[in-house]
């Protein structure tokens, strides 16, 4: 099998990355490159409208491997989708991040690029911990 056949929504759609049926990842480079902030921050409003928005961002809820496994649960369980939405280089407008929830990855300063590495490395892992799989060692 290839990539191709395991991937179509990447290749097809690579602005929204849909993760299993309830969980997406908005990425600020590849959604809307020539977009300011403040529009992208109007589109993230427009396509989270069926669901909940959840901001990567340093001042987010920072917290374990365990931590995000229980949201993960929580997030499958949920009636609505979720979309979480990694900030352009200066972050969320003050305004913009009060109206939503927040998630962080650590205090780390790293690119979105990298922080959507992270954050995909981490549904899989918690998805793996869901399914029982030993590929999360405790």
């Amino acid at each position: 099998m290839t990539d191709n056949e395991i991937y179509p929504e990447l290749i097809e759609e690579p602005r929204k990355v849909r993760w299993v049926w309830c969980v997406y990842l908005i990425l600020y480079a590849i959604a809307i490159p020539w977009y300011w902030p403040k529009d992208y921050q109007a589109n993230l409003n427009a396509v989270s409208c069926d669901g909940i928005l959840i901001l990567l961002d340093e001042s987010g809820e920072l917290g374990s491997t365990a931590q995000l496994s229980n949201r993960w649960r929580t997030w499958r369980l949920e009636s609505k989708n979720i979309h979480l939405a990694i900030g352009p280089v200066d972050g969320f407008d003050e305004g913009f991040i009060q109206q939503h929830q927040k998630l962080s990855l650590g205090p780390l300063t790293m690119t979105y690029e990298m922080a959507a590495v992270v954050l995909l490395e981490q549904l899989y892992r918690v998805s793996e911990i869901e399914r029982g799989s030993p590929y999360h060692r405790v």
